[in-house]
C-alpha cells in the first residue's frame, strides 16, 4: 500500500499494474524519472525484504517447534507481498518462485498440517533464502543472484512444486505464468 501511494504521490495514474511488463514504472504513456524510479524500486525491494524476514522467522519458530502450524499462519500473506512487490518491478522469476513456496507452505504444512522431514524444511529455507538474497543485491547492486535463484527452483522441484515456466501474454504483454499445482511426478520448469 505504502508504495501505492507512492507511486500515485508522484502523479502517476492508474493501479500498480504500471509495473507489469514495463523496466520503467510508466507503461501506458507514463515513464517516472529515472531517479524516482529507482526509489521506489529500492522501496519495494527494501519492503518485501521486510516481508520474506517475517517469513524467515515463522519458520525458525516452526522448526523448534513442528507441531505449531501456527506460527506460519501470516507466512502465506507475506510470501504474496513480496512475490507481488518483485512482480510490479518485473521480476518474474523470483515471484513465481515465491508463489511455489506459498502454495507447498498452503498446502503441505497448513492444509495437510503435513509433518516435513529436516530435508524439507532446508529445501524450503533454499527457496526463501535465494529470493532474500535476490532482492538484497538489487538493494546493494551486487551481480550474479541466478545461482540463487536456480537452486531455489531445484529445491522447490524436489518438493514436487516445480516453478511454472512464464509466458508474456501477446494482447497486453504482461508475463503470466499458470498456477503451482502439486504434480506427483513434477520435472523442474526454468526460464
Amino acid at each position: 500500500l505504502y508504495i501505492e501511494s507512492s507511486v500515485f504521490d508522484l502523479g502517476v495514474s492508474g493501479s500498480l499494474e504500471l509495473f507489469q511488463g514495463s523496466d520503467r514504472l510508466g507503461g501506458a504513456g507514463t515513464e517516472l524519472p529515472e531517479a524516482e524510479f529507482q526509489e521506489l524500486a529500492k522501496l519495494a525491494a527494501s519492503e518485501a525484504v521486510a516481508e520474506l524476514m517475517k517469513v524467515k522467522d515463522a519458520f525458525g519458530r516452526f522448526v523448534v517447534d513442528p507441531s505449531n502450524a501456527a506460527v506460519l499462519q501470516d507466512s502465506g500473506e507475506s510470501l504474496n507481498l513480496a512475490r507481488g512487490a518483485l512482480a510490479m518491478l518485473s521480476h518474474d522469476r523470483p515471484a513465481r518462485i515465491l508463489e511455489a513456496t506459498q502454495q507447498y507452505l498452503s498446502i503441505e504444512l497448513l492444509d495437510k498440517k503435513s509433518q516435513p522431514s529436516a530435508r524439507s524444511l532446508d529445501l524450503i529455507a533454499n527457496a526463501v533464502s535465494a529470493v532474500d538474497y535476490f532482492l538484497e543485491s538489487l538493494l546493494e547492486k551486487a551481480v550474479a543472484p541466478e545461482a540463487g535463484l536456480a537452486l531455489a527452483e531445484r529445491s522447490l522441484a524436489e518438493l514436487d512444486y516445480p516453478v511454472r515456466r512464464a509466458t508474456r501474454d501477446s494482447a497486453t504483454g504482461y508475463v503470466t505464468a499458470p498456477s503451482v499445482a502439486k504434480a506427483g511426478n513434477a520435472k523442474p520448469v526454468v526460464t
